[in-house]
C-alpha cells in the first residue's frame, strides 16, 4: 500500500470512530471538542508516518551529449544533447554526464560550477569505449576549453587540444579530480588549477594525463625571458597532487606547483622547455618517483641546453620555500639535475631535505644552488651523482645552510659537497644510459649497499619498496632487491 492510501485510510478510519463517538454522546454541544480530538488524531497519524517513510532521495540522472544530438532534447542516451555546456547547466549531485566519441568544437567557454558531495560527485567523461575530443579552434581568443570552478567534480578521458589559453582549468574549484585525459597543442597551459585566494584551491587530483604540446605562445622561445607556463601548473593550500602523468614537448616548464601541501609523484617528464619540474614558492611539498630525462630535442632547448632537471625558486611574494622533500627521484641528462634559483622575490631553500635521488650525467653540472642569505638547514643525503663527462658535478657557495653526507660521487670532484659517509667510486648501476628507471638499479655488488644515511623521512624507493631491506639505507633512487 502507498504512502498516501495509508494515510487516507487512518484518518477515514478516525473519522468514522468520531461519528460512532459523536452519536454515543449525543451532546451537540460538545461537538467543538470532538473535531479538535479528531484533528489531533489525524495530525500525529500524518506525522507518523511521514517519520516511518521518509521522503524519497533526489533521483540521481544520467545524461548523454552526442555530436548528433540536440540541447531541445532530455538528454537520454536515445535522445541526447548536443554540447557539454548545457549538460553542465543540468547536472545534480551523483548524476553521470556521458560524451559519445567524435569532435566537438564549441564555440564558448564550457563551464562547470555546480556542487556535487562527498558521497556524490559529479563525472563527466567520454562514453566507455569511447573518446570524446574537445577542440577549441573556434573559441573566442584567450579563452579555456573548460574551466571548473564547482565542488566534487571528476572529469575523465576526454582529449581536449588547440584551447586559445587553458585546455583544463580548475578556477577556485574543490575536491576536483582531472583524470586519463590527453591535452595538448594549447596556446597557454594544458591543465591549470589556480586562484586569487589559494585557500579557495584544496583536493585536487591530476592523475594518468597526458599532456604535450602546449605553450604554443612560446613556441619561437625567448631564451632570455619571457611568458609561458607548464605543462601542468597547480596552486592551492591542501592535498593537491599531481601524480603517474606524462608530460614532455611543452614550450613551457613541464610540471610547476606553488602554494603548501603539494605532492608531484610517479611522473613521466621530458623534453620540456626550461625547467622539467618546479616548485616555486611552494611549502610542505613532496617531489618523488618521478623519471625525468632528455631526449636531446634542441626545439625545447634553453640557452642551447635541456631543460634542468628539478628547479626551485621564490619568484612571487605569497609563501616562502620551505619544509620540501625532493626524494627518490631519477634525473637523466637535464642542463642542471637540481637548481635554486635566486631571482624574483628570493628569499632561500629553508628545511629543505634532497635524498635518495639519482642524477645522472648533467650538460651544465649536476647541482647548482645560487648564493641566498635566505637558506637554511637544507640537507643532501643518500644521492648518487654520477658524471663521466668531464663536466663539473657542483655549483654554489660554502654555506652551513647546506649540509651534504652519504651521498655517492662519481666521475668528478664533490667539491663542496663532500661529506660524512660519502662513497667515491663506480656505483655499479645496472645499465646506465638509457631513459629506463630500472636500468638505474644497483648491481649486487655495488658499494652503494647499506651505506646510506638513516632518514625517517624516506621510507620507501623509486619501486615504493620499503627502506632498508637490508641493514642498512642504500644510496640511490633505489634499494637494492636480491636478484637484481
Amino acid at each position: 500500500m502507498s504512502k498516501t492510501k495509508q494515510i487516507l485510510s487512518k484518518a477515514s478510519a478516525l473519522l468514522s470512530a468520531g461519528s460512532l463517538l459523536y452519536k454515543k454522546m449525543k451532546l451537540r454541544r460538545n461537538w467543538q471538542k470532538i473535531v479538535l480530538v479528531l484533528g489531533m488524531l489525524v495530525f500525529t497519524t500524518v506525522i507518523g508516518l511521514n517519520l516511518r517513510y521518509p521522503k524519497a532521495a533526489m533521483a540521481i540522472t544520467t545524461y548523454y551529449v552526442a555530436t548528433n544530438g540536440s540541447d531541445r532534447n532530455p538528454g537520454t542516451r536515445t535522445r541526447p544533447f548536443a554540447t557539454i555546456a548545457y549538460a553542465a547547466s543540468k547536472v545534480q549531485p551523483g548524476d553521470t554526464v556521458y560524451v559519445r566519441g567524435g569532435r566537438y568544437y564549441p564555440t564558448k567557454l564550457i563551464w562547470i560550477g555546480n556542487r556535487g558531495t562527498a558521497s556524490n560527485p559529479i563525472t563527466f567523461q567520454s562514453y566507455p569505449g569511447e573518446r570524446a575530443i574537445i577542440d577549441g579552434r573556434n573559441l573566442p581568443p584567450n579563452t579555456d576549453a573548460i574551466n571548473i570552478g564547482g565542488e566534487y567534480i571528476n572529469i575523465n578521458n576526454f582529449e581536449v587540444l588547440k584551447s586559445t589559453k587553458f585546455g583544463i582549468a580548475v578556477w577556485g574549484g574543490k575536491h576536483i579530480k582531472i583524470l586519463n585525459n590527453t591535452v595538448h597543442d594549447t596556446a597557454i597551459t594544458g591543465i591549470f588549477v589556480s586562484h586569487n585566494d589559494l585557500n579557495q584551491v584544496t583536493d585536487i587530483l591530476i592523475q594518468g594525463n597526458t599532456v604535450f604540446h602546449t605553450n604554443l605562445n612560446n613556441s619561437s622561445p625567448n631564451d632570455q625571458g619571457g611568458r609561458w607556463g607548464q605543462g601542468i601548473t597547480a596552486s592551492g593550500v591542501g592535498n593537491i597532487r599531481v601524480i603517474r602523468n606524462k608530460v614532455y614537448e611543452n614550450y613551457g616548464e613541464g610540471i610547476g606547483l606553488w602554494g603548501s601541501g603539494v605532492l608531484i609523484s610517479n611522473n613521466t617528464v621530458y623534453d620540456n622547455y626550461s625547467v622539467e619540474i618546479y616548485l616555486d614558492n611552494a611549502r610542505n611539498a613532496t617531489v618523488q618517483r618521478n623519471l625525468i630525462y632528455t631526449n636531446n630535442n634542441r626545439q625545447y632547448y634553453r640557452f642551447g641546453q635541456p631543460a634542468t632537471g628539478i628547479q626551485l625558486a621564490n619568484e612571487v611574494s605569497q609563501n616562502q620555500l620551505q619544509n620540501n622533500k625532493i626524494i627518490n627521484n631519477i634525473v637523466i641528462g637535464a642542463s642542471w639535475g637540481f637548481y635554486y634559483g635566486n631571482y624574483g622575490r628570493s628569499g632561500g631553500m629553508r628545511n629543505t631535505l634532497i635524498a635518495n635521488n639519482t642524477f645522472y650525467k648533467g650538460t651544465f653540472g649536476l647541482i647548482r644552488i645560487d648564493p641566498d642569505g635566505g637558506h637554511s638547514n637544507n640537507v643532501f643525503a643518500n644521492n648518487i651523482f654520477y658524471q663521466v663527462n668531464r663536466v663539473k658535478m657542483t655549483q654554489f657557495s660554502a654555506s652551513p645552510a647546506l649540509k651534504f653526507h652519504h651521498n655517492a660521487w662519481y666521475g668528478g670532484s664533490a667539491g663542496l659537497g663532500a661529506g660524512s659517509g660519502d662513497v667515491r667510486t663506480n656505483p655499479l648501476l645496472v645499465n646506465p644510459g638509457t631513459k629506463i628507471a630500472r636500468d638505474y638499479r644497483l648491481k649486487a655488488g655495488s658499494p652503494l649497499r647499506d651505506k646510506g644515511s638513516t632518514l625517517t623521512q624516506v621510507t620507501n624507493d623509486y619501486a615504493g619498496s620499503t627502506r632498508p631491506l637490508e641493514r642498512r639505507h642504500d644510496i640511490g633512487a633505489y634499494e637494492y632487491f636480491p636478484g637484481t
